[in-house]
């Protein structure tokens, strides 16, 4: 696509909004997703059954060792998917010669603020906008991206491998399953 006019830098702009939309809403599913099957997982069983936090009722073990991890590789790999699409749309948008009528330091602080759309530090002329916003030494902005790094790419199989650990001593054959979802998970964000 060859972004020659305004109508295309929209566009642009705007499937980035969208994309980090999207990535937002699954990093905040995962999250959510992921403490709600570790507290499931760690609390008192029952006859074989797991009871469910917040919601009245049991699972059956091989149940929850069925569905759980697929739910989180599932969860996972379509947070790593447009995590990579936004990636290739910020190369587009970093790759674009932007000019403006007004002078700002770096085009992206046009794009849907968060972490992941900020401005690259390692730029150097953004030094002193990063300062501005984030303060000296601007700490906190390498250390949220980093937590958000981490989740998003380490959440899933952190998860799932926690879930083959809590059940590995049970002799279960479907305990198996955590583990398989956790080693494709941890290959899938390796190649990411």
């Amino acid at each position: 696509m060859l972004i020659t006019d305004e109508k295309g830098f929209d566009l642009l702009v705007k499937s980035i909004e969208e994309a980090s939309k999207h990535a937002r809403n699954l990093l905040f599913l995962l999250v959510v997703t992921s403490i709600y099957i570790l507290i499931t997982a760690f609390a008192s069983e029952t006859n074989g059954k797991l009871k469910l936090p917040i919601i009245p009722g049991e699972v059956p073990i091989e149940t929850f060792l069925a569905i759980s991890p697929l739910v989180i590789l599932s969860i996972h790999w379509y947070l790593n998917i447009y995590i990579t699409d936004l990636n290739y749309r910020l190369t587009t948008f970093d790759e674009l010669n932007v000019n403006c009528h007004i002078k700002i330091q770096d085009p992206r602080i046009l794009l849907f603020p968060w972490v992941l759309t900020f401005p690259d530090r390692k730029n150097s002329t953004l030094k002193k906008y990063n300062q501005k916003i984030l303060g000296p030494g601007s700490k906190f902005f390498n250390s949220a991206r980093s937590i958000f790094l981490f989740i998003i790419f380490a959440l899933g199989p952190i998860v799932l491998h926690a879930l083959w650990i809590r059940f590995l001593g049970k002799g279960l054959t479907i305990s198996i399953i955590p583990y398989i979802c956790g080693n494709v998970a941890s290959i899938k964000s390796q190649r990411l």
